[in-house]
């Protein structure tokens, strides 16, 4: 098992638990940075990798093995790839404020992950042995929520793999 220094992002090492940018978690959603103006698109990018950082921290509590985290490729990306037994996962992370948020995966975003869990497994000689199974995890801030703010979406759809 890893402990939490060893957990990394982009090489550097996690102190706590935020990105590796040690931003505040009350600071994410403002206009500014750090005194730095960031568009909404990057805030988003941070409060995902945080939301990113907690599930691998649930699923290394939960006794699961982390393969890969934001696993890029042509085809897609997967969020987390983690292994437990002969169960291959391949997870996506949803951040929202509030789960009623919360629209789902389209079709087209399932037909990405998909393929970047085929290419993943093409890539790195995965034994056919393992079983395949995408889930997702939502995560949420809503303090009203609480002990409640994370949702494990176990076998959330089935895709047909070639």
């Amino acid at each position: 098992m890893w402990s939490l220094p060893q957990l990394a992002c982009h090489g550097a090492p996690y102190t706590s638990l935020h990105c590796n940018c040690r931003v505040p978690k009350n600071q994410i959603r403002g206009i500014q940075i750090r005194g730095i103006k960031v568009s909404s698109r990057e805030a988003a990018e941070t409060s995902g990798r945080i939301a990113e950082f907690f599930a691998v921290i649930v699923l290394l509590c939960s006794g699961h093995r982390i393969l890969a985290r934001r696993w890029r490729c042509h085809a897609g990306e997967v969020d987390i790839i983690a292994k437990r037994r002969n169960l291959l996962l391949f997870i996506e992370v949803k951040y929202r404020r509030r789960m009623d948020h919360w629209h789902g995966i389209s079709p087209r975003q399932k037909q990405r992950i998909t393929r970047a869990a085929q290419t993943f497994a093409a890539s790195h000689r995965i034994s056919r042995k393992f079983e395949w199974r995408f889930d997702v995890i939502l995560i949420q801030t809503d303090v009203r929520a609480w002990p409640h703010m994370w949702q494990h979406i176990k076998d959330a759809w089935q895709a047909e793999l070639r």
